[in-house]
C-alpha cells in the first residue's frame, strides 16, 4: 500500500508544556516500562512550560532545561527527548540529552533526521559546544 502525500510531513521541533508532557508520557512509557504517570510528571512537569511553543527564537530563550518533542501539523507527537544544560569548567556548557523516545510507523529517516537537528538546535540555542546523549 502507498500513500501518496501532495506535501511531505513536516516535522516541528516543539518546547513542551503540561499537555505536551501528558501526551510525551505515552512514547516514554513504552521506552520505560516501569515508568507511572505520577513518577513522570515529577520528573518532568516542574521543568515544563506553562503550555507547548514553537523552539524558532520568536518567544524567547530556551530555558536550560526541557523536554522537546517533534510534532506533525496535524498535532501527533512522534519524538520526544529531555534536555539540560551542564556546565562543564574545562570545555564550557555541555547539552546533556535524555532519550529520545519516537513513535515512525511508517519507518524512514525522516522523524531520527529531525531528532538529531532538534538537538542540534537546542544545543546552539543554548550555546552548548558538545552534546552528551544518554538513555531514559
Amino acid at each position: 500500500m502507498r500513500c501518496m502525500v501532495r506535501h511531505p510531513l513536516v516535522l516541528t521541533p516543539t518546547l513542551l508544556g503540561r499537555d505536551g508532557v501528558l501526551r510525551a508520557y505515552t512514547l516514554v512509557a513504552a521506552d520505560r516500562p516501569s515508568l507511572t504517570l505520577d513518577a513522570w510528571l515529577a520528573e518532568t512537569a516542574p521543568d515544563a512550560p506553562g503550555r507547548d511553543r514553537l523552539i524558532d527564537g520568536t518567544t524567547g530563550p530556551l530555558p536550560a532545561r526541557g523536554l522537546v518533542g517533534l510534532i506533525a501539523p496535524t498535532g501527533c507527537l512522534f519524538a520526544v527527548f529531555a534536555y539540560a544544560v551542564v556546565e562543564e569548567a574545562a570545555d564550557g556548557p555541555v547539552l546533556d540529552v535524555r532519550g529520545p523516545s519516537l513513535s515512525a510507523p511508517m519507518g524512514g529517516r525522516m522523524v531520527p533526521e529531525g531528532i538529531d537537528s532538534a538537538i542540534d538546535r537546542v544545543a546552539t540555542e543554548l550555546g552548548c559546544g558538545q552534546t552528551r546523549k544518554r538513555c531514559w
